[in-house]
């Protein structure tokens, strides 16, 4: 896990340690245990301490939902997968300390992969958390005010897009900030929220459950009830631009929507995105929509737990400089402005 997460090959690793790559894999399939001084190298090596290696990582093996597997490095994936265990260990160390809101994310008990199941599963989970009609004020803080730990890393990979396990205690999405877009992170997160109220995690590494997500997310995001009237009536660019302000969702998504509520045809949905393609608004689109939705229950914990990046570094092993790597603004200290 360190080695992956350090980009550390097991030939670097043991020639900085004096051993053969034999004995490194030995180690890492738990054939041998290496002494405190072998240790003590790795741990250098690969920015962690001493401590790390003997800390718990019961749920491993749980699968991760990731998107577009296909163009994303079986590396990135493994390296990505250990991002989430780190947060996960940050989060049992804050949980013997503080009481996170409790996982309530209603399980759909109904079948996702028919016509309409994703669609009914944001609905249900939207009337289960008391969502009023119309748009989603702060996605981030929806899925937080509910269980879900929502971790923003300083580092992020272009080819990997928001991702999520479903622990057995405790759901986690990590938010990638490759892409920055405002829009961009609030359908990711409502996309990952999809699997975690739909999806087994056996499912995780199946094509189809990334489209069910998907029709989730749109539902969650743009309720057909309420969109509906606004898409019919919105014929215009400029008219989608500016529902774009209110919905707080980009522009393609907007189209897609009219598209997959039979709004508008085929064609029309093709000459809609060869339009916005000509005019450069697939990379960019106008009407900027400010800053992505940062998370803040790992920082508020933190704080009401009387800790800081040291404690966490203490009690799980964590070098400092990896903690807030991983959590990035999640544990700016730094009191903030409201305005």
């Amino acid at each position: 896990m360190a080695r992956d997460f350090a980009d550390v090959s097991q030939r670097t690793l043991s020639q900085a340690a004096g051993l053969s790559v034999a004995s490194i894999s030995l180690y890492e399939h738990g054939g041998a245990t290496p002494g405190d001084k072998t240790l003590d190298v790795f741990a250098n090596h690969l920015d962690v301490e001493p401590d790390f290696f003997y800390s718990s990582t019961t749920s491993a093996d749980t699968p991760a939902f990731f998107r577009s597997l296909r163009t994303t490095r079986a590396l990135d994936r493994r390296r990505a997968r250990h991002k989430i265990e780190i947060v996960y260990e940050l989060v049992r160390a804050l949980e013997t300390e503080v009481r996170l809101p409790d996982p309530d994310i209603p399980e759909y008990r109904g079948d996702a992969s028919q016509d309409g199941g994703p669609e009914e599963a944001a609905r249900q989970t939207r009337h289960h958390w008391n969502v009023p009609p119309g748009p989603i004020d702060n996605m981030v803080r929806s899925v937080e005010r509910h269980g879900v730990v929502v971790a923003q890393p300083e580092e992020g990979n272009a080819h990997i897009d928001a991702y999520s396990v479903k622990f057995p205690d405790r759901p986690i999405i990590v938010m990638s900030l490759a892409k920055g877009k405002h829009d961009r992170c609030r359908f990711d997160v409502a996309h990952e929220l999809g699997h975690l109220a739909m999806h087994d995690p056996t499912q995780a590494t199946t094509g189809p459950v990334e489209q069910q997500a998907d029709k989730f997310a749109a539902e969650f995001l743009m309720p057909a009830a309420d969109i509906r009237p606004e898409l019919e009536k919105t014929d215009t660019l400029g008219g989608l631009l500016r529902l774009k302000q209110k919905w707080r969702v980009s522009l393609a998504a907007l189209i897609r929507r009219r598209y997959d509520l039979d709004i508008i045809d085929k064609p029309r949905y093709t000459r809609y995105m060869k339009a916005i393609s000509a005019r450069g608004w697939r990379r960019n689109e106008p009407v900027d929509l400010g800053p992505p939705e940062q998370p803040v229950l790992l920082r508020k914990a933190m704080q009401v737990a009387g800790l800081n990046e040291h404690d966490l570094s203490q009690r799980t092993g964590l070098t400092v400089s990896l903690i807030r790597n991983v959590l990035n603004t999640s544990i700016d200290t730094r009191p903030q402005v409201q305005v």
